[in-house]
């Protein structure tokens, strides 16, 4: 399994401070550049990705999306970009996770308690007067009364945000933790997946279902017979090994390919450390 350590996560802070430079001087629009996930918790492993979340105008984040200008200026770190917002590359053998945000939007939006959580511990590392510091104050204040919105009723947003949950959990995850050793968690992974893949259906037939009780009952009505005998297979665990996690990962694959689903293509997070194709 891989080991956490206080160097690593140093690394992780002073290459994202590096970029977060770049960014102010090569993008003076950017009000703010900021460190979300296990590196500003201090949790960061070999296989971590940087996750840096990037602040805008209401006007520069709807010019970003419509075009953003890390994909050619970042050109010559083979940027991927995994939907409008969120474009990713690899710089001296690290995975930089760029995610782009509209201030004036955050501000008037009700945060789940999972975008609480990832981002209570952000490293701000470039702030216009504070803008960045006091919004995120804000969002992340934790009440019992907070109205939490359940991730679950997210799903109904649009097509980018299915494509991009079932692959990144068919994908990625479950290979990451396979490169940690952690199978449990690899295939905990694939459920999720799975999971997934039964909001998709329900998404392209204009439907929708928030519980997890009866959901694949009611989603029967939405497979062929192929499908639901591949859906089953990808559904069982069998054993707590490498080779049951490939065959569920391509189980998971191939109904996909029965729902005719273009997926999101990932980065390995540590290109030297294992094969990441499986």
């Amino acid at each position: 399994m891989a080991a956490i350590n206080k160097e690593l996560n140093e690394r992780y802070k002073e290459s994202a401070k590096e970029i977060a430079e770049i960014l102010k001087s090569k993008y003076p629009e950017i009000i703010g550049v900021s460190i979300s996930g296990s590196v500003s918790k201090d949790m960061a492993d070999e296989y971590s990705d940087l996750d840096i979340d990037i602040w805008l105008s209401r006007e520069g984040y709807k010019k970003w999306t419509e075009n953003c200008p890390l994909k050619d200026d970042f050109k010559r770190y083979g940027i991927n970009s995994e939907s409008p917002v969120c474009h990713t590359f690899i710089k001296d053998k690290i995975k930089y996770d760029t995610v782009l945000f509209s201030v004036e939007d955050i501000k008037n939006q009700d945060w789940r308690i999972e975008q609480k959580e990832r981002r209570t511990n952000s490293i701000i590392l470039i702030d216009t007067n504070k803008t960045v510091e006091n919004l995120l104050q804000e969002k992340t204040k934790f009440e019992l009364s907070s109205n939490f919105i359940n991730k679950e009723n997210d799903l109904h947003l649009n097509e980018d945000f299915h494509r991009w949950l079932i692959s990144v959990y068919i994908d990625y995850f479950p290979k990451v933790a396979l490169k940690r050793g952690q199978l449990e968690q690899a295939h905990h992974d694939l459920d999720i997946a799975f999971s997934s893949v039964l909001n998709y259906m329900y998404f392209k037939n204009n439907s929708f279902h928030t519980e997890h009780k009866s959901k694949w009952t009611y989603a029967e009505k939405f497979m062929s017979k192929e499908l639901k005998n591949v859906l089953k297979e990808a559904k069982l665990v069998k054993e707590y090994s490498t080779e049951d996690i490939k065959r569920r990962i391509n189980l998971l694959n191939k109904c996909c390919k029965l729902l005719n689903l273009e997926k999101v293509r990932f980065k390995d997070p540590n290109p030297e450390a294992k094969t990441f194709d499986l």
